[in-house]
C-alpha cells in the first residue's frame, strides 16, 4: 500500500529525474538512406558514341574519375539525403562556373564536374521510353546518349562556356529489376571492366511502389513547367517579330509618302 511516507521518499528522485530530462536533449538520429548507386566499387566503365569516348572509374568510396578527350577530372560526389526527381544516388553539382575558369588543373577549358549516378524506378516501360526521348530532346542532341540491354544509360557532354563536364550514369529499373532489352540499346557502345570480385553493375535497390509513382509525378511536372517556359518564350518571339514587321511596314509607308 502506497503511503504518504512512500510518496515523500520517492518525490526527490522523481523531481531529479524530471530535471535531467528537461535539460538533457534526447537525440533520435535519422538513419541516412542507402545511396542507390550504379557502379560497384573499383570498377571502370568505358562508353563510346559517335567517335566520342568517356571512361568512368569508381573507387572504394564515393569518388569518381572521368577521362575524356585526353583529360582527367576527379569528382567528389556525395550521396543524396532525399529523392530528387526520383534520384537517391550520388551527386556533384560542381563549383561555381566563374571560379572554375581560374582552376590550375583545368584541361581544355574544363575544370569542374556536374554529375549524377543513380537508379530511377519506373512501373511502366512506356514512360521509360518517354523519359529517354525527353533526355535527347531537351539537350537538343548536344548530349552523347546511349543505353544498353541491361538497363544502363549514360549521358555526357563538355560545356567549355561553363568549364563543365556533365555526366549522368543511370540504372533504369522497371518494377524492381533492370529494364532489359530496351529498344535502341547499343551493347557494343558500353564496356565494363570488373573489379577483383568480378562485379560490375549494382542491383536495383528494393523500393516501395510509391517511389515509382512519385518519380513519375515529379518528372511529368518538370515536363509541364518546361513546356510552359518554352511556350512563353515562343510567344515572346512571335510578339517581337510581329512588332518588328509592323514597324518596318510603317517605315516603308512613310518612305513611299515622302517619295510622292
Amino acid at each position: 500500500m502506497l503511503t504518504t511516507k512512500h510518496i515523500w521518499r520517492t518525490a526527490p528522485t522523481l523531481t531529479l529525474l524530471s530535471m535531467l530530462l528537461s535539460v538533457t536533449p534526447i537525440s533520435f538520429a535519422r538513419v541516412p538512406p542507402i545511396p542507390e548507386m550504379v557502379m560497384q566499387m573499383n570498377t571502370r566503365l568505358e562508353v563510346n558514341v559517335n567517335g566520342s569516348t568517356i571512361k568512368i572509374k569508381a573507387d572504394d568510396t564515393f569518388e569518381r574519375e572521368y577521362e575524356f578527350d585526353g583529360c582527367k577530372l576527379r569528382s567528389h560526389t556525395s550521396p543524396r539525403t532525399s529523392r530528387w526527381f526520383g534520384s537517391l544516388g550520388l551527386s556533384d553539382v560542381g563549383s561555381a562556373p566563374f571560379f572554375s575558369f581560374f582552376v590550375p588543373g583545368a584541361c581544355k577549358g574544363i575544370s569542374r564536374t556536374v554529375v549524377e549516378e543513380n537508379q530511377l524506378h519506373f512501373d511502366d516501360i512506356k514512360f521509360i521510353y518517354q523519359w529517354l526521348a525527353d533526355k535527347k530532346e531537351l539537350a537538343n542532341g548536344s548530349y552523347n546518349t546511349v543505353w544498353n540491354s541491361e538497363g544502363l544509360a549514360v549521358f555526357w557532354k563538355a560545356v567549355p562556356g561553363r568549364a563543365e563536364l556533365s555526366v549522368d550514369v543511370v540504372l533504369l529499373c522497371l518494377n524492381g529489376q533492370p529494364a532489359k532489352n530496351l529498344e535502341g540499346a547499343i551493347d557494343t557502345a558500353i564496356t565494363w571492366h570488373p573489379n577483383e570480385q568480378g562485379q560490375t553493375i549494382r542491383h536495383c535497390n528494393p523500393v516501395d511502389k510509391n517511389v515509382a509513382r512519385e518519380t513519375r509525378r515529379q518528372i511529368q511536372g518538370f515536363w509541364k513547367s518546361t513546356e510552359l517556359m518554352f511556350e512563353q518564350a515562343r510567344k515572346r518571339e512571335e510578339r517581337y517579330k510581329a512588332a518588328k514587321e509592323s514597324k518596318e511596314k510603317q517605315e516603308t509607308g512613310q518612305d513611299m509618302k515622302m517619295a510622292e
